[in-house]
C-alpha cells in the first residue's frame, strides 16, 4: 500500500494521523503500509506480548522516502492487532537486538 493509496482510502489530518473511522484511526499515516506488510508476512520477527504477538519490520531509507513522518531515529516499528481489531504501532528501535538476542 502506498502513501497516495492510504490519502485516496483514508482522511489523514495536518499532523499525518488517521482521522478516519476504522482500525487506523488516531494512527500515524505509515501503520497501513506496515499492517499491509504484516498481512502479507513479511515481517522481520515476533515479540510474544501479553495482548497478543507484535510483528517487527526493520525501517528501511526507502519507506523513510515514501512516509517522512516516520521518526528519524526509529528502526524497527512493531506492529500489534487488539482483541477489537484496532491496530497500534510501537518504536521497536534496537529493542530486539538488545533485549531477545533475536535479529
Amino acid at each position: 500500500m502506498t502513501r497516495q493509496e492510504i490519502l485516496s482510502t483514508y482522511k489523514v489530518n495536518e499532523y499525518g494521523a488517521i482521522v478516519s473511522d476504522g482500525i487506523f484511526k488516531w494512527q500515524p499515516i505509515y501503520v497501513p503500509y506496515f499492517w499491509n506488510m504484516v498481512l502479507n508476512d513479511d515481517y522481520d520477527d515476533t515479540f510474544p506480548s501479553i495482548d497478543g504477538d507484535i510483528q517487527i519490520i526493520q525501517v528501511t531509507d526507502e519507506e523513510r522516502k515514501e512516509f517522512p513522518e516516520l521518526p528519524q531515529n526509529m528502526t524497527e516499528i512493531g506492529l500489534l492487532e487488539w482483541k477489537d481489531g484496532f491496530i497500534s504501532y510501537y518504536d521497536f528501535s534496537g529493542y530486539m537486538l538488545a533485549n531477545c538476542g533475536s535479529g
